[in-house]
């Protein structure tokens, strides 16, 4: 939210609103959406001695916001609103131009790199689990692994001849 605040008057843009306040000798709060106001024109106007802020948009009549008695001070509201208006339509078009959508797709992307990661290392711990891999002996309490030895036999003693091949 945006807010700027001098003498008397208040100007805030609040979700998609722009909202002022004005506390001077008629205190009133003045509010128009922000999507109707991207073509408008905000206007210092003066009449009958005394100075006005106009809103006029495009093919609607004019709003009269605020009048003042002396030309400064509308002069200043006028700024003030300017300026909640143009950092209003910042904010608003930052949120509508895809910050939601940007950190979904920062999210899936996230995500998806996870995944790919995650079944890398399933696949390489397959390949080395299911023999695909290139695996070191596994040693047991004989000194070979059960299977490769015709000779050997759980809990027997086995010659080193037979162990390491040197005769039969």
């Amino acid at each position: 939210m945006f807010a700027f605040t001098s003498k008397d008057v208040d100007a805030k843009v609040v979700g998609p609103a722009l909202v002022v306040s004005f506390s001077g000798d008629q205190p009133k709060v003045w509010r128009a959406d922000m999507s109707g106001l991207a073509t408008a024109t905000l206007e210092l106007r003066d009449a009958g001695g005394k100075s006005s802020v106009v809103l006029n948009k495009h093919g609607q009549p004019e709003e009269v916001i605020a009048t003042y008695a002396d030309r400064e001070s509308a002069a200043h509201a006028h700024k003030v609103i300017t300026q909640a208006m143009l950092r209003g339509d910042v904010q608003a078009a930052a949120a509508n131009s895809g910050g939601f959508l940007w950190r979904v797709v920062k999210w899936a992307v996230a995500i998806f790199i996870l995944l790919f990661i995650l079944d890398t290392v399933g696949t390489v711990v397959r390949g080395y689990v299911s023999g695909g891999g290139q695996q070191t002996s596994r040693p047991t309490m004989q000194g070979t692994e059960l299977g490769r030895n015709p000779y050997a036999k759980p809990g027997e003693p086995v010659p080193a001849d037979q162990l390491f091949g040197g005769g039969k």
